[in-house]
């Protein structure tokens, strides 16, 4: 399947990571992108025009939204992995409690 890179991300090793659409989703993106400006905007656009229209858009607003979508899912999942210890925290060494309640129940029950 033929992809489009339309702009680049930063990696782990600081090198620059393209962001791939495949074809078919260039095509439906350009096209959503025509039928808004005709209805919305009145304003009739061929292929060239909403190519670099799209390209403008990808590649100078989708990394603030990509950036933002890192920052809230980092965000997450801290939240996630600051509760983990009350949500999966299992007790230790619990031999002589598990006695000490065995004998009361034990004791209760006669």
């Amino acid at each position: 399947m033929d992809k489009i890179a339309w702009f680049l991300l930063p990696s782990r090793d600081n090198r620059a990571v393209p962001v791939q659409f495949p074809k078919e989703a260039e095509k439906e993106m350009a096209r959503s992108l025509r039928e808004f400006l005709s209805a919305e905007l009145d304003i009739e656009v061929g292929n060239l025009q909403t190519g670099l229209l799209l390209n403008f858009f990808l590649s100078e607003i989708a990394p603030t939204v990509y950036n933002q979508a890192i920052a809230d899912a980092g965000r997450y999942l801290h939240g996630a992995m600051t509760e983990l210890p009350a949500v999966c925290f299992e007790p230790e060494y619990q031999y002589s409690e598990r006695k000490k309640l065995d004998a009361q129940k034990r004791s209760k029950a006669r």
